[in-house]
């Protein structure tokens, strides 16, 4: 089965992240976000939306869906080999 987890980031000192896709008059989103940069980064690092005051319209349960999808980084990864 796969899930249709969309997104979208708009331009400018505050960026919004969408579950779904309301953009262009599309079926509407299950989530948007209101946030600025190091709000996002805080939200990849674990720290959670009422800490870090991230405007949320519709169901935040979507975003622990969203990131339940990352994985660990294996520290062991060649990102450059010679």
């Amino acid at each position: 089965m796969t899930e249709d987890l969309g997104h979208g980031l708009v331009e400018g000192g505050v960026g919004r992240a969408v579950g779904g896709r309301a953009e262009g008059g599309a079926a509407p989103s299950g989530l948007t976000l209101t946030l600025i940069k190091a709000q996002l980064l805080g939200l990849l690092a674990d720290k959670g939306i009422d800490a870090l005051g991230v405007g949320t319209e519709g169901d935040p349960a979507l975003l622990a869906r969203l990131l339940s999808y990352r994985t660990k980084p294996d520290p062991g990864f060649p990102v450059v080999t010679p």
